[in-house]
């Protein structure tokens, strides 16, 4: 009899060593952030670029610019070049493989000269 009752403990035992053991973690995601959510670039000047870093995500990273005309980006890693074309202001998003997207809004000015006749 108390052969019996070993086997059944152990039988217990080893099953819920397995049970435990052999669960899956569930992956966890997190939010997209960057650095910046606004920049403001001054498209004559020295430097008409700005670079707006991606502080938190998920990698495979796609960014599209609403309207191109004004300002162009590219991705360098996680750090975000953006180029300022023309006087306006437009928005760039970010997106990374699990869908999660951040936006920046981009402000573009040139300065001209008025001339009087």
């Amino acid at each position: 009899m108390k052969k019996n009752i070993l086997y059944l403990a152990g039988a217990l035992l080893s099953s819920a060593i397995l049970m435990f053991s052999c669960s899956e973690d569930i992956p966890t995601y997190s939010e997209l952030t960057v650095d910046k959510t606004e920049v403001f670039i001054q498209a004559d000047g020295e430097d008409p670029t700005a670079v707006v870093n991606i502080t938190e995500g998920n990698d495979n990273y796609k960014i599209s610019v609403a309207d191109e005309n004004i300002a162009s980006a590219i991705l360098d890693g996680t750090r975000i070049i953006i180029n300022g074309l023309r006087n306006g202001t437009t928005t760039a998003t970010i997106m990374d493989w699990t869908k999660h997207s951040t936006v920046i809004t981009i402000k573009v000015k040139e300065d001209f000269e008025l001339k009087l006749d």
